[in-house]
């Protein structure tokens, strides 16, 4: 998006949840970020998530703060794919009334807080990648294969390789999918579903350059 849609937008990754850092955060942020979307995969019955509830501390009594929402993503094993970051950058543009406490990637049939997700966008792998999808049986040796390919990839050649296998719950004799893709570039691949994300909206500063 911030390449191929000119869109001023940036993320940060919180590695370390406690201690709570709120000096590290306001060093982290640009000084040009009109609004946050803190995302969380968590969902607190009776109370907001614990990560929201942290940034928005972080400008408590500060002026001109920026506007904070707050949501969930994969919940349910649910994916978060690149359309579900477009409906989240979306929805913070719809200033100054974001919808906050959403879910993304998900129908919420309850609390009809859901984002609604458009078409995946074309253009957010890199032209070098190889993507390869193989179907199979559960227990027919698919898996397994593609996991020696995989290791053979990365071992012998000068590839970034990442793999992603997707069966049903029964596992035998059920539909099963694995997809892995290689990549020519030194890539960093980082699984969103395994970190806390928070997504900043910025704005050009003074100067007129985008705020990194």
């Amino acid at each position: 998006m911030k390449e191929n849609a000119g869109v001023k937008i940036g993320m940060i990754k919180v590695r370390l949840f406690r201690p709570w850092s709120i000096e590290l955060l306001l060093r982290a942020l640009p000084k040009t970020v009109k609004a946050i979307a803190v995302l969380e995969k968590t969902k607190e019955c009776g109370a907001s998530d614990p990560m929201y509830l942290d940034v928005l501390s972080a400008f408590e009594n500060t002026p001109g703060a920026p506007f904070v929402v707050g949501g969930r993503y994969g919940l349910g094993g649910k994916e978060f794919t690149p359309a579900c970051v477009r409906a989240v950058y979306d929805n913070l543009s719809a200033l100054p009334k974001p919808k906050n406490h959403f879910t993304v990637g998900i129908n919420d049939d309850i609390t009809h807080l859901s984002l609604a997700i458009g078409p995946e966008p074309v253009g957010v792998i890199p032209p070098s990648t190889v993507q390869c999808v193989f179907f199979g049986l559960g227990a027919d040796g698919t898996v397994g294969a593609n996991h020696d390919a995989i290791r053979i990839i990365g071992d012998n050649t000068d590839l970034n390789v990442q793999g992603y296998f997707f069966y049903d719950a029964r596992m035998y004799q059920s539909f099963c999918l694995s997809l892995f893709l290689s990549l020519s570039l030194s890539l960093s691949l980082a699984h969103a579903t395994h970190a806390t994300h928070t997504l900043v909206r910025t704005s050009k500063d003074k100067s007129g350059e985008d705020s990194r």
